[in-house]
């Protein structure tokens, strides 16, 4: 395939990143989870670090009630981070401060909350849009995805059950029949992904939703990245036939679906199932260590990582999209200027529709409706690095965003319009 040919992947727009800020070293406590730290320790010390919670039980006064290893399966980094659970009315500062007087804590920090991204707003525009703005149509007829490329979708549920979305539900090839475990992990009957959340393997949102319920963000994001297409019924999706990883990071008895409490849970099985593309439509106000080694570790691994860059009218850093080597996507409207809403600045590196956005909606299995945000943008810069994966699986994720960025459409100043 000629490069010539790859710059006509859309016309996604490019941000130049003039305007560089910085984040308040003090965050506000409901930027963080309560009840849980992440802790690493030193290589060869996990004897010493379970012996806190031996006979002498030095951290009893702290309540921990449990002890997980979230990313056991990955590199020497994030293998060595654990997760603590404990009562929320004690303040997590206080573990922190304990812990980090062992010479065998690399760190002990607070997690912040992920949110995801979106902005709710009436039905004002035709349907689609944002296909006809990027070109979809000349890019399908360079590639029409590949069902062997995997698009993970770490949100807050996928219904999978959708009608325009089932034929592209990802398939897990690693279970084992005879046990309806996946060989790889562990994770049982894990067939089109998992629930980090509730531990189990139902990627959908709770029955009895409704039809403005935040509960189809997920499903909403999906549809956009890679519904199935040119089958009559429904959307298209610029993914077109790429498979959808559906990865669950919100518990269902959460009074507010908008908080992924297991985000970077999902990105790790999807480094570890090897999805090809991570969509991360949403964000952090604060940066932590773990999230980041977790974020290389999928950068190592050669996944395309493409976070929501925020919907707060401002430079100000969130994340994942202001990590190295995650593409952060703004938002502009179906007049190719920047949405009111979206951030802009060091936050983004490209920027898409996500302005009154047709899609999949969860409430029922041929719901469909309107979402905004960079939440929607996010999914169609992920949809485009399926349709370049698809037709050069040898491209690495350095590759992947220069022929993203190079195929948009810049204008005068500081930002680039589609």
């Amino acid at each position: 395939m000629t490069n010539k040919n790859l710059y006509s992947y859309g016309r996604i727009c490019l941000m130049f990143l003039f305007l560089l800020t910085f984040i308040s070293d003090k965050a506000q406590s409901n930027n963080y989870q309560q009840g849980v730290i992440y802790v690493r320790i030193a290589p060869h010390t996990q004897s010493q670090f379970f012996g806190l919670f031996g006979d002498d039980n030095k951290l009893g006064t702290y309540s921990i009630t449990k002890i997980e290893q979230p990313f056991s399966r990955g590199d020497s980094t994030i293998s060595r981070i654990y997760r603590l659970h404990f009562d929320a009315s004690i303040p997590a500062d206080n573990i922190i401060n304990y812990l980090e007087q062992y010479p065998f804590i690399d760190y002990a920090e607070k997690i912040p909350v992920c949110r995801i991204n979106f902005v709710p707003n009436d039905i004002v525009t035709a349907h689609q849009y944002n296909l006809i703005k990027v070109n979809a149509e000349q890019a399908w007829d360079i590639s029409k995805g590949s069902s062997s490329v995997v698009i993970a979708i770490v949100d807050n549920a996928v219904r999978t059950t959708h009608h325009d979305l089932k034929a592209n539900i990802w398939v897990n090839s690693n279970i084992d029949p005879s046990t309806g475990y996946d060989v790889a992990d562990g994770y049982a009957d894990d067939i089109n992904g998992w629930d980090f959340a509730d531990n189990d393997n139902n990627t959908s949102p709770p029955a009895g939703i409704n039809s403005v319920s935040e509960w189809s963000h997920g499903t909403h994001v999906a549809g956009i990245a890679s519904a199935v297409t040119d089958n009559g019924i429904g959307v298209a999706s610029l993914g077109f036939s790429c498979k959808i990883m559906a990865l669950k990071c919100a518990p269902d008895t959460e009074s507010n679906p908008g908080i992924l409490t297991n985000a970077y849970d999902g990105v790790y099985y999807a480094v570890t199932h090897k999805a090809n593309i991570i969509n991360m439509s949403f964000f952090a106000d604060a940066p932590d260590s773990t999230s980041q080694s977790v974020m290389q570790y999928a950068y190592n691994s050669g996944i395309v990582c493409v976070a929501a860059g925020g919907n707060n009218s401002s430079s100000i850093p969130v994340y994942p999209a202001t990590y190295p080597n995650v593409i952060g996507v703004g938002a502009t409207d179906q007049n190719d200027v920047m949405a009111s809403f979206s951030n802009y600045g060091i936050n983004v590196n490209v920027m898409a529709p996500g302005y009154n956005i047709y899609g999949t909606f969860a409430y029922n299995d041929s719901a469909y409706s309107y979402f905004s945000g960079t939440s929607m943008a996010s999914p169609l810069v992920a949809g485009l690095a399926g349709l370049i994966v698809s037709e050069n699986p040898k491209l690495n994720p350095d590759q992947v965003k220069y022929y993203i960025q190079a195929g948009c459409q810049r204008s005068s100043g500081s930002a680039a319009r589609s």
